[in-house]
């Protein structure tokens, strides 16, 4: 589920333990991958007082402003290549609405395959079935056209 920049406040106002009870139901990840290299965006600049960028003094006062910044949407435009997005119905991190959101940006050459058989990246809780063999074709064929594509 994405949310508003307003929603956002006024949950936080109303309801400022949403966002702890959110934290403890996140599943964890390792902090370092296979490449042992780490990648952090932190995005509490305001919190910290810490505004400036370069000679901007103010370049990150405006939380709702950095938000926008820091979207992968602005820089969906720019992609040149085919996108195939993989989303997990049920990811606890990431809604898939938010690969939705990717997709809408960059109409063109973009292709979202939803499942039930993959959370974050993890594989999803329900056994096999039906539901998760067509899923795996999806995900198959999804990989076939990007190899057509290179």
């Amino acid at each position: 589920m994405s949310i508003s920049i307003p929603d956002l406040v006024t949950v936080r106002a109303r309801h400022p333990e949403a966002v702890a009870e959110a934290a403890a139901r996140r599943v964890r990840r390792p902090l370092l991958g296979d490449s042992g290299r780490l990648m952090i965006v932190a995005a509490d600049h305001p919190a910290r007082g810490a505004l400036g960028v370069g000679d901007r003094r103010m370049a990150m006062a405006n939380r709702a402003d950095l938000l926008e910044r820091l979207s992968p949407e602005r820089a969906a435009r720019a992609i040149r290549a085919r996108l195939i997005l993989v989303h997990g119905v049920d990811d606890p991190a990431v809604p898939y609405t938010e690969s939705l959101r990717l997709a809408a940006a960059r109409p063109l050459h973009t292709d979202v395959v939803l499942v039930h058989i993959l959370e974050h990246v993890e594989p999803g809780r329900g056994g096999p079935s039906w539901t998760a063999l067509r899923e795996l074709g999806a995900l198959l064929l999804a990989v076939y056209a990007l190899a057509q594509s290179a």
